[in-house]
């Protein structure tokens, strides 16, 4: 798989030891790695054991917006309608004589049911506290709980492990459903019979014309081996189960260690096209207006609105700052003009300027015109871009600080300290280049003697996150007044994130008590 003609045309990735790490978080290497196998023409899917709600997580994060593989095969989801496209469940009656027989087995042993709308789980069954079990439903006894078709049976033993467990299942239960297990301590899963991840993912393939020769498989644990097992190409991580790496021959080095990017750089190299020269080399003459398509003068519109928002957020002053958004369908950015003031602002004299750099048009494109594309086009899932040059921020900017993680607030939004770029020139893609290496999987960041940036899936997302970048700074500048300011310890940001993320505004955020620690939270 050397030349264009050989290169995968299908790239399926297993999520969590596979490109998702130990901490739970995807790195910024690996997320530029899969934007290049977007950019060469290929189709990325996530083949998880996790249900849809779970896998949203890491699909953010990654910036993916296509195809997913939950449930370890009995669902199939749209990640970017969010909507379920198939589902192949265990029916109740299989439910319930499978529940039984692993009962006689192994007693003591407890069941939940995963859907694609959420978990339920029987009193016997040993929580650890992961976010999806916690805001899980609770149901009186084994019988009610085989009253639904569940996408994935899951059993854990208080003392039996997983590895003991999947070698005698088969003989067990394996007439009446597929087993199989991810790694997790002391739990075996089950899903219908047949179902696994090679067949959702021949199903996909073949919805997309694409053979199975032509498709590149990651994965790490048992649940992964017929996938692996199907693609044309495979690899194993270099810290897979013992079982995924005596039966598959292709080697990658370790999650931690971004061992799938690694793989992907060789694939589908960067960059495909040259970066683009500074604003002031594109063309002088635009494309006129009319051949720019109708939904762009919406963009512009929102665009506009949203920079004139800046001075009243009071992140900006006189000219500087500025906010775009992209429209990706097309190709084109929308942008703030260089030198316009905020009053004078139109949504026709919003630029409008192509990935790459040329002016299609409005006005003279800001000069971090070529910073913004560059992030759009590494980025996937970022659609909007704020930059600001608010006091207080700024002033860790001047002083090449990032901005730590001392108050909840700051946990909630960002999940993270507010990190430091190095400076770069203005005027060219050296700004985006590092704002992309600094970001990691965060939203937002410093540049060195420069301002501030923030991003977003839209540009509600981008100009809260500038909004509360200023807020947070101005009070740990405050706080420095009484001296050196502690920081939250990691597991109390990891939670408190998590549960703003996932649970803020739900009955489970106050039902269900304080937050999971990070050593229960895993993406």
């Amino acid at each position: 798989m050397s030349g264009p003609a050989s290169r995968p045309l299908l790239v399926a990735t297993d999520l969590d030891g596979t490109i998702v790490r130990r901490d739970g978080t995807i790195s910024a290497r690996t997320v530029a790695a899969f934007a290049a196998v977007a950019r060469h023409g290929a189709t990325t899917v996530l083949v998880t054991g996790r249900p849809p709600a779970w896998t949203m997580d890491a699909a953010r994060r990654l910036g993916h917006a296509g195809p997913a593989v939950c449930c370890h095969g009995a669902i199939t989801y749209d990640t970017a309608q969010r909507r379920v496209l198939s589902e192949r469940l265990i029916t109740s009656e299989t439910l319930h004589h499978v529940m039984a027989r692993l009962r006689a087995a192994y007693p003591g042993i407890g069941f939940a049911c995963e859907y694609a709308d959420g978990l339920a789980y029987e009193p016997a069954y040993e929580s650890t506290g992961h976010p999806q079990e916690v805001t899980g439903v609770p149901v009186a006894d084994l019988a009610a709980l085989a009253t639904r078709p569940a996408a994935k049976l899951r059993a854990r033993h208080p003392q039996l492990s997983a590895d003991h467990m999947y070698a005698e299942a088969g003989d067990l239960i394996g007439d009446l459903v597929t087993v199989t297990q991810s790694g997790n301590t002391r739990l075996l899963e089950a899903s219908a019979l047949g179902v696994d991840k090679a067949a959702a993912l021949a199903a996909i393939s073949a919805d997309l014309g694409v053979s199975r020769e032509r498709t590149l498989a990651f994965g790490d644990m048992p649940n992964d081996l017929s996938m692996l097992a199907w693609a044309g190409h495979a690899y194993a991580v270099a810290d897979a189960h013992p079982q995924v790496l005596d039966a598959v021959p292709g080697r990658s080095a370790a999650c931690e260690a971004d061992g799938v990017a690694e793989v992907l750089e060789h694939l589908f190299p960067a960059p495909l096209p040259a970066a683009p020269g500074p604003p002031a080399s594109t063309p002088t003459v635009p494309v006129p207006l009319e051949t720019v398509p109708l939904q762009i003068d919406e963009l512009r519109r929102k665009v506009c609105a949203a920079n004139r928002r800046l001075p009243e957020l009071g992140l900006v002053a006189w000219t500087s700052g500025t906010v775009s958004a992209v429209d990706r369908t097309h190709g084109l950015l929308a942008i703030k003009p260089s030198g316009v003031p905020y009053d004078a602002l139109t949504p026709e004299a919003i630029s409008v300027v192509t990935l790459d750099g040329a002016h299609r048009a409005g006005g003279a494109p800001s000069t971090e015109t070529a910073a913004h594309a560059y992030v759009y086009r590494n980025r996937p899932g970022v659609g909007a871009i704020v930059h600001t040059h608010s006091n207080y921020a700024t002033a860790f900017a001047a002083h090449g600080r990032p901005i730590p993680v001392c108050l909840t607030e700051i946990a909630d939004e960002f999940g993270q300290p507010i990190p430091c770029g190095d400076y770069a020139s203005i005027g060219d893609d050296a700004t985006g280049r590092e704002l992309c290496r600094v970001l990691g999987d965060g939203r937002a960041a410093l540049m060195k003697h420069h301002g501030v940036y923030t991003i977003g899936a839209d540009l509600d997302a981008a100009l809260k996150s500038a909004v509360l970048v200023e807020d947070a700074a101005k009070t740990v500048w405050l706080a420095q007044a009484f001296g050196p300011v502690p920081s939250l310890p990691e597991a109390e940001v990891r939670a408190n994130h998590h549960r703003y993320t996932h649970r803020y505004g739900t009955p489970q955020a106050t039902i269900f008590g304080p937050p999971p620690t990070p050593e229960e939270i895993r993406l």
